[in-house]
């Protein structure tokens, strides 16, 4: 009887570990037809670029930039300058000069909302005095890998183990 409840618990565990993981997403995008805020034509029109990042399954769980592909006006931003964030159902990313949501002229600053309720666009290059923003955004997110969060191969290991001690004692009893 413990050898096929042992037997049960390692299958139910080695088959179904958990449901929670991490999702590792890519947001390719192209923004274009930009508003100023004080009238000045947009340096740079339209600004293409993708982010790759995950994010756990779990709620409120925020998302971590992995790798960004992104030059406005000159500036190439990388992964230590963006802050990512949950936004409406959806993803927000935004350069840390200002956050996810505003832009602080003057600086190399952007933003990108999407998914959920609906999509926005906007930065600002380093010594200009406006400020460009944009809803035309065409987006393609592809899902790259689903990662099992380190509570699922615990686990996982878990159960193997038990399994391995369980097939050891049947071997020294017999």
């Amino acid at each position: 009887m413990k050898t096929t409840i042992a037997a049960f618990a390692v299958a139910a565990s080695l088959l179904c570990p958990a449901v929670a993981s991490a999702r590792i997403l890519e947001v390719s995008f192209t923004a274009s037809q930009f508003s100023a805020r004080d009238g000045a034509a947009a340096p740079q029109d339209p600004v293409a670029g993708s982010i790759l990042f995950t994010t756990p399954l779990e709620d409120n769980a925020l998302p971590v930039v992995l790798a960004i592909d992104l030059t406005i006006g000159g500036h190439t931003y990388a992964v230590d300058d963006i802050l990512a964030g949950p936004r409406g159902g959806g993803y927000a990313f935004g350069a840390k000069a200002s956050g996810l949501d505003d832009l602080m002229i003057g600086s190399d600053d952007f933003y990108l909302y999407f998914l959920g309720r609906g999509q926005g666009f906007g930065y600002s290059t380093a010594g200009s005095n406006d400020s460009w923003t944009t809803r035309i955004i065409s987006t393609s997110t592809e899902e790259i890998a689903s990662v099992p969060e380190p509570g699922s191969l615990a686990l996982l290991l878990i159960g193997a183990g038990a399994g391995a001690a369980a097939t050891l004692r049947r071997r020294r009893s017999a």
